[in-house]
């Protein structure tokens, strides 16, 4: 009967590593990106290049992790710097309004660098995208 106790402890020990085992690769495993990639389903719909993938918002927004990192690494210390806390948040403040201006100076450029059918369809698309996002999470129209 012990035998068959321990067999059975065994093969339960054997399944909780392997399970653990597996949740730590695919932890590690996977790629770390801002945003994932288009389906391929919706990539032939996209005739207009995405911010995400402009380079200079990529470099924005490394910039803005490691500023963020920063900034909480330094409010995680016992004795707090606040003339550097100060510092960092307004390198962060000023990351990320570059990061911003840099993305609709890209919505003005597709508007000005393609036909006024296809930019006004587009947009129309991304208002009603926006629209649908912000009823979805505030629970209806405002």
């Amino acid at each position: 009967m012990k035998k068959r106790i321990l067999f059975i402890l065994l093969i339960s020990l054997a399944f909780n590593a392997g399970f653990i085992c597996m949740g730590i690769f695919h932890h590690f495993s996977k790629p770390k990106n801002y945003m994932l990639p288009i389906p391929p389903r919706f990539q032939k719909d996209h005739k207009f290049p995405r911010p995400s993938q402009n380079e200079e918002i990529i470099a924005l927004r490394k910039i803005n992790v490691e500023l963020r990192k920063s900034f909480f690494q330094e409010l995680a210390k016992t004795e707090l710097d606040t003339t550097k806390i100060a510092e960092l948040s307004q390198q962060l403040q000023e990351s990320q309004n570059e990061m911003e201006k840099v993305v609709l100076q890209h919505f003005v450029d597709i508007r000005n660098n393609h036909p006024v059918d296809e930019a006004v369809e587009y947009f129309q698309k991304l208002e009603n995208v926006y629209l649908e996002k912000k009823n979805k999470h505030k629970g209806g129209a405002q």
